[in-house]
């Protein structure tokens, strides 16, 4: 195997002091959107979850960044942990926007206020419809893009196989039980 190919191998032992000081800064990175969002009171409230915080020690990455089995970070663990974790963090943020109602209304009113004074310069004016074509262009490119596999051999193999296995293949996406990003509480 090529030396610049060779899979990622966590070092704990090497990084551990690294590792360390990065998970706190990530704490301090989440405390600091809690603050803006929900106040300082909420930000003090929050403790992440064990199972991540281990799993960031031992591995030197978040769970939610192991996308691939391509490195010796087991992706099941990675898989298994993120879903405590989301359960974690939606229960947190379901108990803090009900504690602190009036936080949440008035950072979303800071955040409309805001946009409104940037859509009342003179700038923004001018450059609306720039924006609205770069729209336009975007959509038009993301529609080839999605057409540019299909062909007429592509679209007659489609026709063959009729509506039922179309109709299979919908149903077997959208259950729950093949969907491995689904958390259960």
């Amino acid at each position: 195997m090529d030396e610049q190919q060779k899979k990622w191998k966590p070092d704990p032992g090497k990084y551990a002091d690294n590792w360390r000081k990065m998970w706190f800064e990530i704490l301090d990175g989440r405390r600091f959107s809690i603050r803006q969002t929900h106040g300082e009171e909420a930000a003090k409230k929050y403790r992440p979850h064990s199972a991540e915080e281990n799993y960031f020690k031992q591995w030197g990455k978040l769970p939610a960044h192991v996308t691939s089995e391509d490195t010796e970070v087991p992706y099941a663990d990675a898989l298994r942990v993120m879903e405590m974790v989301n359960a974690h963090h939606d229960r947190y943020w379901t108990q803090m926007t009900k504690e602190y109602p009036d936080r949440v209304k008035a950072f979303w009113k800071r955040l409309f206020d805001q946009l409104a004074e940037v859509q009342a310069t003179p700038a923004y004016q001018v450059s609306q419809q720039d924006r609205k074509e770069l729209i336009e262009y975007s959509e038009a490119i993301v529609a080839k893009m999605r057409n540019l596999g299909s062909n007429d051999k592509a679209q007659h193999q489609a026709g063959q196989q009729g509506k039922q296995a179309a109709t299979d293949g919908a149903e077997a996406a959208n259950r729950t039980e093949t969907n491995t990003y689904t958390t259960a509480e």
